[in-house]
This record gives structure tokens, C-alpha cells and sequence, in this order.
């Protein structure tokens, strides 16, 4: 009776998860740990969607990819329905815009669309998309939405470019204002 060796390696951006063992060990654990797995790879954006597994039999390697179903994957609609919805992958707010002034309502729509976006691997936001949801939300204040945009928080997000080809990107800082403005609205909701 042969006691084939395998071995399966995982590395989230080198974080690493092993095991090794029997073929029959390993490939239990790998059912046994699949929904972590699953659930690393659609935590992780850069992770390959293959894991290799190696098996030496009668010392030669032989290499397996094992395809991950990622397309289960979560969308920020999915994860947050009462604030966004997605048609044909655009992003849309569904929620009112919280803020007490056109300002802050314009800059709560920024944050939220351009986190939405970059949830999509979208890094970059159009003002002229932010403009529009503003209108659809009834924030847009023609006179002064350029000057709300420029005169947000910088360290919330990037603001480049001009006119319509104005772009800004969301930082860090901004993701975690994001993640707060939608905790506040939907412990309100």
C-alpha cells in the first residue's frame, strides 16, 4: 500500500496557510478549510484564484491548480442593500445622503460613491458622477459643488484634474469615514 505525500501551500500575499500530509489527510482538510479559503481569497483583492497542491509520487513532483469559485463573492450591494444597488455594475444610493447642509450631504455622497467604486476596483471617481447623484439626491448646489468638492477633507480623499475631467481618489481615512457614515445609516435605517 503506497503512502503518497501531499502537500498544499496558500500564501495570502505570504501570510501562508500549509498542510501537508497524506494525500487523503490533505485533501479532507482542504473541504474542511474551503469556506476559509473562499472567504481569504474574496477578503484579499491581488490573491490568484488558484492554489497549487504538490504530490510527490516515487520522488517527482506532480503540481495540481485547484480552481477557487470566487464568483460568490459579495458585492457592496449585497453586503450594504439598503444604501447601495448596482445595475449593469454601476453603482446607485439608495439611501438618503445624511448631513444637514447641501455641503455635507455633497461630501457624504463623494465618500460613498468613490468607496462603493473602489469596491468595484474602480480606485478612481468622476466629480461628474458625484454631480449626479447629488442631483438625484437634491444636494447639488450649482453655485457652490465645485468649491464643496475642493474644500473637502484632503486627507479623505484625492482631488485631481479639472472640469469634467475632474477625478478624486478615496484614501484610507476616507474608507474608514465611508464605513462610519454607513454604520451611522444603517443603525438609523
Amino acid at each position: 500500500m503506497e503512502n503518497n505525500q501531499a502537500k498544499i501551500t496558500i500564501s495570502l500575499t505570504d501570510g501562508k496557510f500549509e498542510i501537508s500530509g497524506s494525500e487523503l489527510f490533505v485533501t479532507q482538510q482542504i473541504e474542511n478549510f474551503k469556506h476559509l479559503i473562499e472567504k481569504s481569497f474574496n477578503d484579499f483583492e491581488s490573491i490568484p484564484k488558484k492554489i497549487k497542491t504538490e504530490n510527490p509520487i516515487n520522488s517527482s513532483s506532480r503540481v495540481e491548480e485547484i480552481e477557487i469559485d470566487t464568483e460568490t463573492e459579495e458585492s457592496i450591494a449585497d453586503i450594504h442593500p439598503t444604501i447601495f444597488a448596482l445595475d449593469n455594475g454601476k453603482v446607485n444610493i439608495i439611501c438618503d445622503i445624511p448631513g444637514n447642509t447641501d455641503s455635507k450631504k455633497t461630501l457624504n455622497v463623494a465618500l460613498l460613491y468613490a468607496y462603493a467604486q473602489k469596491s468595484l476596483g474602480i480606485d478612481e471617481t468622476s466629480v461628474e458622477e458625484v454631480r449626479a447623484i447629488c442631483k438625484i439626491h437634491g444636494c447639488f448646489d450649482q453655485r457652490n459643488f465645485s468649491t464643496h468638492i475642493k474644500n473637502g477633507n484632503p486627507k479623505l480623499y484625492l482631488d485631481k484634474g479639472s472640469n469634467k475631467d475632474r477625478l478624486i481618489t478615496i484614501t484610507r481615512p476616507g474608507e474608514n469615514k465611508a464605513k462610519a457614515i454607513i454604520k451611522t445609516i444603517e443603525s438609523n435605517g
